[in-house]
């Protein structure tokens, strides 16, 4: 029974280490991209009105891994500003509205406002966003006991 529990105990574990490392992260081509802006690149990209909501997002979990959590949270905050407008504008594929529902709820997340966190994810959930990640984002932004 023990070597039973001592099995579970690391799945669980390492099922969360490896949601954490596959979930909160862009992808190592983004990453080595970013590594060569410089400051007056990312200012341009901020500033552009055709700048992606990606690229947005990107940047911003780029800052937040490099440990600049000031300029990851201005850049998330103008993610929170670019899904507003992709709501207004956007298209009724279900999949995408399922997508941006996640997004907007890691948004919220990464700038600690777990109540609208919690209400985005659960409606990404309830959409069917094929992302995995959502069930670990979720169980993030509920209280521990």
């Amino acid at each position: 029974m023990k070597p039973f529990i001592v099995f579970l105990l690391t799945l669980l574990i390492s099922t969360h280490c490896f949601a954490q490392t596959t979930c909160d992260t862009i992808p190592v081509s983004v990453t080595k991209q970013l590594d060569n802006y410089s400051p007056k690149k990312f200012s341009k990209i901020m500033r552009s009105k055709k700048t992606t909501l990606t690229t947005i997002y990107n940047v911003a979990t780029y800052f937040r891994l490099k440990g600049d959590t000031a300029t990851a949270k201005q850049w998330y905050m103008l993610s929170a500003d670019k899904l507003k407008q992709y709501w207004q504008g956007c298209d009724k594929n279900r999949q995408r509205v399922a997508c941006l529902l996640f997004t907007t709820g890691k948004v919220y997340y990464h700038l600690n406002d777990y109540a609208n966190a919690t209400t985005y994810f659960t409606k990404a959930i309830a959409a069917k966003c094929p992302d995995d990640c959502i069930n670990y984002f979720l169980s993030l932004t509920k209280p521990k006991n």
